[in-house]
């Protein structure tokens, strides 16, 4: 009897997501590495306008940034499982360059200090 099936088989499966970072010019620690963290855990340093080139494992992850030394992180994004690859930015919204008062140091806000977003598509 034959037996058809559409799943693809174990060994086609893809075993890791190529992820690409990309951290945008900005004014908050413009002179500062940010941390990238997976799940949590420092896994790499970001400088401004520089890439970073990740293989990631095929399972979901969180990828999040923090400045180093304090509590500032982005909001973390769950990376999903069957991507071969993804494209991310990350950097400051506009909004910090204005933040005289440095409201951006205050806990309902330190999640709004750093950002990572799919990269918007080329026109």
């Amino acid at each position: 009897m034959f037996c058809y099936s559409a799943a693809e088989p174990e060994s086609m499966k893809p075993t890791s997501m190529h992820v690409t970072l990309y951290r945008r010019p900005g004014f908050m620690a413009r002179q500062m590495a940010l941390d990238v963290l997976i799940d949590g855990e420092r896994a790499a340093r970001l400088d401004e306008r520089q890439t970073l080139e990740m293989v990631l494992p095929d399972q979901p992850v969180s990828l999040q940034l923090q400045l180093p030394k304090t509590d500032i992180r982005s909001k973390a994004i769950t990376l999903k499982p069957g991507r071969n690859s993804l494209q991310l930015e990350c950097g400051t919204p506009l909004w910090v360059l204005f933040d005289v008062l440095s409201i951006g140091y205050l806990q309902p806000f330190r999640q709004h200090v750093l950002f990572v977003q799919p990269c918007a598509p080329e026109a």
